[in-house]
């Protein structure tokens, strides 16, 4: 099983890779975290900067410093595909 597949080498579940989200952020684990996330994908964070690919995506996570006992939940999730070209890096 790898960041990007679920067990019997099928693609995971949505529920599946946001356990896998939680716990790598818990452990802050930024380089497995930044792992689920595709080559080529943006996260709008905590900064009105919009963080595009896994690199700058790392750099985000670990900017954000130590954090004691950090636990994220996740309620309403929706996922959109962007049009090519959306951002430029």
């Amino acid at each position: 099983m790898t960041a990007h597949s679920g067990s019997e080498g099928r693609p995971p579940a949505a529920d599946e890779l946001l356990e896998r989200w939680r716990q790598h952020f818990q452990a802050s684990d930024y380089a497995g975290l930044t792992d689920l996330y595709h080559p080529e994908a943006f996260l709008v964070g905590s900064r009105p900067e919009v963080f595009i690919g896994r690199d700058r995506i790392r750099e985000y996570f670990e900017s954000l410093g130590p954090m004691t006992q950090p636990d994220v939940r996740f309620s309403d999730v929706n996922s959109r595909l962007t049009r090519p070209g959306l951002f430029r890096g």
